[in-house]
């Protein structure tokens, strides 16, 4: 199967308007008819915890259903335990409150959340530790590529094993140390793959919409976040001129929120695929055949 291109992300020419007036028509925390995969997404920082929660339908469509960004209060910013402390306490709060207002349906069912990848880019042995004390669906994961904040290229494995499994641009790997395994995401592709699908209208197949408010400010901050980057052609020394994501803002939290949900959905099976191309249609013959009295071929153009 390969992707739908809609509209390429060179250049991307998202905008803020165009986000947060691309609405699914479904209330915050609801989840569409016809989803298949639930999942969420925390970006770690030190004094904001970002989050997202997406539903997905096989076809790859995509529902933004909430997100937010829960503060760490660490009051002493210069001790490393008590940041840590902080963080740890902010991710135990995110995780009580989504255990305690689950999302619904629209039929008032209650399904189960598929995956949750929580960032390790930064305080990795500290979100290690967190994934393995609250267990599944919580799963370590870290962005790699140009743009991801590490600055680390991509690099997909060429072979799988029982301690590594390689899926569209992500692979998960054993982590033995710490008895755990570890999601590396391409933030270069899932970046893309997100600023496509907002320039897919909301009735087609694989497009990606954010819950519907009255409150006409209600995305404006979320979509500031999801433009914050752009996809760019910039000259590298040694390499020539590269396509590369280029921050322009420094706020990009829930744009790596998105695009680790949508990477978390392609671990659930999500796929993205093309329709089937259109049988061509035949020529019409412009050769008429007539045989000789003796059965000999006799070729007229028409």
């Amino acid at each position: 199967p390969s992707e739908l291109e809609n509209e390429k992300p060179q250049g991307s020419g998202l905008t803020v308007n165009r986000v947060r007036n691309q609405l699914s028509g479904y209330p915050q925390g609801i989840i569409p008819e016809h989803c298949t995969a639930l999942v969420k997404f925390i970006d770690v920082g030190k004094h904001y915890l970002h989050w997202a929660v997406c539903a997905f339908r096989d076809n790859a469509t995509g529902f933004i259903i909430d997100y937010g960004a829960q503060e760490t209060y660490n009051a002493s910013k210069d001790d490393e335990k008590a940041e840590e402390h902080a963080i740890l306490s902010a991710l135990h709060t995110i995780r009580e409150t989504w255990e305690a207002q689950p999302y619904l349906t629209n039929g008032g069912e209650i399904p189960e959340v598929d995956l949750v990848f929580v960032d390790a880019g930064e305080w990795t042995s500290l979100i290690y530790a967190f994934c393995k004390e609250v267990g599944a669906p919580f799963i370590p994961s870290m962005g790699a590529g140009g743009s991801s904040r590490r600055a680390t290229p991509f690099r997909m494995p060429k072979t799988e094993s029982d301690k590594r499994w390689i899926g569209d641009n992500w692979y998960t790997d054993y982590q033995e140390k710490h008895g755990i395994w570890l999601y590396m995401l391409n933030a270069d592709h899932w970046k893309s793959w997100v600023h496509k699908r907002f320039f897919t209208p909301p009735e087609r197949p694989g497009s990606l919409t954010v819950f519907s408010s009255d409150d006409f400010k209600q995305h404006m901050s979320f979509s500031h976040h999801l433009t914050a980057e752009d996809y760019v052609q910039q000259f590298i020394p040694g390499k020539g001129m590269k396509w590369m994501w280029n921050k322009k803002r420094k706020a990009n939290h829930w744009f790596d929120c998105v695009y680790g949900c949508c990477a978390a959905a392609s671990v659930c099976g999500v796929k993205l695929v093309a329709p089937p191309p259109e049988e061509p249609v035949p020529a019409p013959n412009t050769r008429i055949n007539i045989s000789m009295p003796d059965g000999r071929p006799f070729f007229v153009t028409a």
